[in-house]
């Protein structure tokens, strides 16, 4: 909203959101229900139609981009990645657990590699853990390429494994919110076909939240370094922001 400095310090005044993240709401409860889980993967599809519509890439969703509101609903946050393009693009960029076949190969690709990061982010709401994992890149890269998913029959039914792995498809083309039918694919798969709630509702913000934070001191999924930090300036940087 603003901007100011000291002696010491820079300050930026952003939007107060008061839930925190999803990284450290998931660190406390672990994984999430279906219903938990379709109610924020909904509003992400919201999201990224959104941005779709307006040729933007997202290019790094994750637990931690994605904040919680007093209302219980969530934002996407950290737009460093984002790319506006009408043609495809090729950069390596995201985060390595998310990123797509077709970013780890470096060739040309879409808002594609948006809803393969979908179905990484559903895996992992339902689970704790992502689908795909190594030692290092390399590996995690090699696993993402070529390796099998699995999903926990006491986790996953028959439909919400069907919705993930057509998030997951490696081929881009045939890839769930990619065909000439777009996001909705998605919108009819079964898996949001026996939700309660309709995309109507979540864009309405009609639907109960599964979790609202107590109130605006309630830093229950804050990291702790992020309230307690205090960020200095030497002065040869201060000269950076001179008139800031």
């Amino acid at each position: 909203f603003t901007s100011f400095k000291d002696e010491s310090n820079i300050y930026l005044a952003l939007e107060f959101i008061a839930g925190g993240d999803l990284f450290s709401y998931m660190q406390i409860q672990e994984r999430l229900n279906e219903d938990h889980t379709r109610f924020y993967i909904g509003q992400i599809i919201l999201a990224f139609e959104y941005l779709h519509g307006c040729h933007i890439i997202y290019r790094d969703l994750k637990p931690e981009n994605i904040i919680l509101t007093d209302r219980g609903y969530i934002k996407l946050i950290d737009f460093g990645f984002a790319k506006r393009t009408t043609k495809p693009t090729s950069t390596m960029c995201g985060t390595p657990q998310f990123m797509s076949p077709e970013i780890i190969l470096q060739k040309k690709y879409d808002k594609c590699v948006d809803y393969w990061a979908l179905g990484i982010l559903t895996y992992e709401l339902l689970t704790g853990d992502t689908p795909f994992d190594g030692e290092n890149d390399e590996e995690l890269f090699e696993a993402i390429l070529h390796n099998p998913i699995y999903f926990q029959s006491t986790i996953f039914t028959t439909i919400s494994a069907n919705f993930i792995q057509g998030l997951l498809i490696r081929n881009p083309f045939q890839r769930l919110g990619c065909t000439m039918h777009n996001s909705l694919d998605i919108r009819y798969h079964p898996w949001f076909q026996q939700y309660i709630y309709s995309f109507e509702q979540l864009e309405q913000q009609s639907i109960p939240a599964f979790y609202i934070p107590l109130n605006f001191t309630d830093y229950t999924n804050y990291p702790l370094k992020s309230i307690k930090v205090t960020p200095l300036i030497n002065p040869i940087n201060d000269k950076i922001f001179d008139n800031f």
